[in-house]
């Protein structure tokens, strides 16, 4: 009997199975391709991580997750979460990628997340490649982001899964679900 299926084999996954299973649950994954391959979200050297959101719960999670790789490095023996300062920076009366600049204010106020406001001479202070910052810019420079190791951190997870006793199904893309009151059932083509 199984307690959870994760449907996909990448970083999301592995890290959900593996909470999962620290939690005494029997997990399988189910991963629709080979393991590893070259065709999940989760392929390749690095994805960038911050921890500043315009959604609170996703602020409150990314922060959360970074005592996680942390324990899952030291678990490893490898470097997964490499620590970078982020610089956003905008016209104060515009919007930009990531939310209004007063926005973002806000909720790194409510959220205690560390972070400088730059004015511009600030800006190239911190950043000498960037010269003649224009005066109506002013930039938030945050501590806390970095690079995720991608390909590092999913062959970690996968390991720990292992260790785990979770099972990896690859090459079992779920082809239907079927809900009768509490159960689910996932059918693959094996």
């Amino acid at each position: 009997m199984t307690d959870v299926v994760v449907v996909g084999g990448g970083v999301i996954g592995f890290a959900a199975a593996r909470a999962c299973a620290r939690a005494g649950r029997r997990v399988i994954i189910l991963e629709g391709q080979e393991f590893p391959n070259k065709k999940g979200s989760s392929e390749g050297e690095v994805r960038f991580f911050r921890v500043l959101h315009t959604d609170s719960l996703l602020c409150s999670w990314a922060r959360d997750c970074i005592p996680l790789w942390r324990e899952l490095e030291s678990e490893s023996g490898l470097s997964l979460l490499e620590s970078r300062n982020l610089l956003l920076f905008g016209h104060t009366d515009q919007t930009t990628l990531r939310g209004e600049l007063a926005q973002l204010l806000e909720k790194l106020e409510e959220l205690s997340l560390g972070h400088e406001l730059l004015d511009p001479r600030g800006v190239e202070d911190a950043f000498p490649l960037l010269r003649q910052v224009d005066e109506s810019l002013a930039g938030i420079l945050l501590p806390s982001a970095g690079l995720l190791l991608a390909q590092r951190a999913l062959l970690a997870l996968a390991d720990s899964c292992r260790c785990l006793g979770v099972d990896l199904r690859d090459s079992a893309p779920v082809i239907s679900v079927a809900h009768r009151g509490d159960t689910f059932t996932l059918e693959t083509p094996r």
